[in-house]
């Protein structure tokens, strides 16, 4: 069962409702999450891009589950004008579908950011009770369900100009097709080392070498997603487990590279806001040689999962749905 891990909150949404069925797998969903689509710049780094996610989540759940996905949010329409959209086909849609939607956290009363931060962030509404004036909402990625209130909604509606909406229909879904997940796994298997730990050394490299010799006061604040965008490793551990099936043995290594990969980058999030802190004072070797412990285990996690979807590849027969259970 998924529980309450923390991956990517659109991801989660989706990982979510296929797990609600009771009877498809969500783990195929997870694959090549750990590369992710996010922002980096010489102001610093940020978990949603302007730019499209080159992994394009709803079409890749299509290919995955089938085409249940309706895209309903009017582009040349304003933000009171599709969420009026809105109103309309959550009454419509009946109690199998699911509507996913960017919210801002700022006006989200359950999160620690209400009142307090503009972060963006996905949900899922299931139903609107106009008589009580509440929505509700179920949060996987917080682990947070129950009732929201109509106006609260409304306000937390759209991220600035960042807007979503997805109507998923679960009753249309059926089991993760292999041929998809062969080409995901090609796809993954021709990707890069991590995105993510480049860009980290890209920008400390930057603001620990300006010709003052100082260190940014601002740097964590500017860097502090990160520490939210390395959730993402957490989607190792799902996808190795999906290919090792009724073996649970064969991902015993990789797991638990990918359980230490998440927390050696928590542990890197804690030097770098000693660093802001202590500026020169603190040894920047000891956070390069983070930086290299954190390459090398990303590795060595890709080679496992590697090495488990290859026993799954030869195993599955090529005209089979879904995979080893």
């Amino acid at each position: 069962m998924k529980g309450s891990r923390q991956v990517h909150c659109w991801l989660d949404c989706y990982a979510h409702l296929i797990e609600q069925t009771g009877h498809l797998d969500y783990r195929p969903m997870y694959i090549g999450v750990w590369n992710a689509a996010f922002k980096a710049d010489e102001h610093g780094i940020y978990y949603f891009s302007d730019e499209a996610d080159a992994m394009n989540w709803p079409e890749r759940f299509e290919r995955l589950y089938g085409r249940s996905l309706k895209r309903w949010l009017d582009y040349g329409k304003g933000k009171k004008e599709n969420f009026a959209l809105l109103q309309g086909l959550i009454r419509s849609m009946g109690n199998k579908g699911a509507i996913l939607v960017i919210v801002d956290l700022f006006w989200i009363p359950y999160t620690p950011q209400y009142q307090a931060k503009h972060t963006p962030h996905v949900i899922i509404l299931k139903e609107w009770d106009r008589m009580q004036g509440q929505w509700r909402y179920e949060d996987p990625y917080l682990d947070r369900y129950g009732w929201i209130g109509h106006d609260e909604l409304e306000a937390a509606f759209y991220y600035e100009d960042l807007a979503m909406g997805v109507l998923l229909d679960t009753s249309e879904l059926h089991a993760p097709d292999p041929a998809q997940i062969r080409l995901l796994m090609e796809e993954e298997s021709a990707a890069g080392p991590g995105l993510l730990i480049g860009e980290v050394e890209r920008f400390l490299s930057a603001a620990c070498g300006r010709k003052d010799g100082g260190v940014s006061k601002l740097l964590f604040s500017s860097i502090e997603q990160v520490g939210v965008i390395s959730k993402r490793m957490n989607g190792y551990a799902p996808v190795l487990q999906y290919f090792a099936g009724d073996e649970p043995g064969e991902a015993e290594a990789g797991v638990k590279g990918a359980n230490e990969l998440v927390k050696l980058w928590e542990s890197l999030m804690l030097s770098l806001a000693r660093l802001a802190v202590l500026g020169n004072r603190m040894d920047y070797s000891k956070i390069e040689g983070k930086l290299r412990e954190l390459e090398a285990r990303e590795a060595e996690v890709k080679a496992e999962l590697l090495r488990v979807y290859r026993i799954w590849d030869e195993v599955t027969p090529k005209d089979e749905v879904g995979g080893r259970t």
